[in-house]
């Protein structure tokens, strides 16, 4: 909806990054993955998946941008994840959700050229921001773990949480509108 507003290819490009991470954060409950939502392993370790939804919302991101699978590397993220979950795994001290938020935490600061996109405009930071809660709602579970990420990087992108929550309003008033015109054209 917004994505227009992306001015450079490294807004771009890190946009998508963390389109992925809100995507990839939720954990999925065994049997919500079995009766809702199909979710698809992102990495080659099998505790990082997004839904089908998440998936596809991406991929249509990547269109509207004009960006192929190929100038969107995930490598660093996979890099991560193979790196700290064997650490963290020893670390009994942390429960499987903080390890997970270490994780997390992790990808949104290594993973993402936060140097690349040090200009950006609030326009753009606003833009993504916007897009990124539209990824964690697009299953209609806005998760802890998404909560987590999505502020997160409304922190580095210098978004206060008053005008994030009135970002969260607007996405989900949008998805009443829609799911509306939805039942409007079925009917």
């Amino acid at each position: 909806m917004f994505l227009n507003f992306l001015q450079t290819d490294e807004e771009k490009v890190a946009f998508i990054k963390m389109a992925i991470i809100v995507a990839i954060a939720n954990v999925e409950d065994d049997n919500e993955e079995k009766n809702e939502k199909k979710s698809e392993s992102f990495s080659r370790n099998k505790d990082w998946k997004m839904s089908s939804f998440e998936k596809a919302i991406i991929n249509g991101f990547m269109k509207e941008l004009e960006l192929s699978s190929y100038e969107i590397s995930t490598d660093e993220f996979n890099k991560i994840i193979d790196e700290l979950s064997p650490v963290l795994s020893k670390l009994t001290r942390l429960s499987e959700e903080e390890r997970r938020l270490e994780i997390i935490e992790k990808l949104i600061e290594d993973g993402i050229s936060w140097d690349e996109i040090g200009d950006i405009t609030p326009k753009s930071s606003r833009s993504m921001m916007i897009e990124l809660i539209s990824v964690a709602l697009v299953d209609n579970d806005y998760a802890p773990f998404e909560k987590v990420v999505i502020k997160s990087i409304a922190n580095k992108l210098k978004i206060d949480s008053d005008e994030l929550e009135e970002m969260e309003n607007f996405v989900r008033s949008m998805k009443e509108i829609y799911k509306t015109g939805l039942e409007i054209v079925n009917n």
